[in-house]
């Protein structure tokens, strides 16, 4: 959930707090939709092995839904990836980004579960949930 909050964030920043607020209201299926290849794409980011770039698409329906209302917006993102409207480019570094304020406050949640076992021995722990499949997570 933090680390859709924090690539909500980012998306607010490419392609405007509004559009992406009006998006969510107005067509919330393909909000959904949305967040679901979202959900995709954090699962399988792997730093080691995803390469430099991860290529998030803009669903057409929400392309569609800014190109009518604000067209710059796209040209903007356009300017800013080699002429590429229809995709959002995430670097490496922007996805770790995207994860490390959740991934450090896990960290820190689970070096304070252990401190309260004190010498209690631990062999197993389980990740449970969707996140858990994430290689980053692990």
């Amino acid at each position: 959930m933090y680390v859709d909050q924090s690539f909500q964030q980012y998306l607010t920043e490419k392609l405007s707090n509004e559009m992406v607020e009006l998006f969510h209201d107005r067509e919330p299926v393909g909000y959904l939709n949305m967040m679901e290849e979202w959900e995709r794409t954090k699962c399988n980011f792997d730093p080691e092995t995803s390469g430099d770039v991860i290529y998030f698409n803009i669903p057409t329906r929400f392309y569609n839904f800014i190109s009518k209302r604000k067209p710059e917006i796209l040209e903007q993102l356009a300017d800013e990836q080699n002429g590429d409207d229809e995709n959002i480019y995430l670097s490496r570094q922007t996805m770790e980004n995207i994860f490390r304020p959740t991934l450090d406050a896990l960290v820190s949640t689970v070096k304070n579960q252990f401190k309260t076992l004190k010498d209690e021995e631990i062999n197993i722990i389980f990740l449970v949930g969707g996140f858990s499949t994430s290689p980053v997570l692990r």
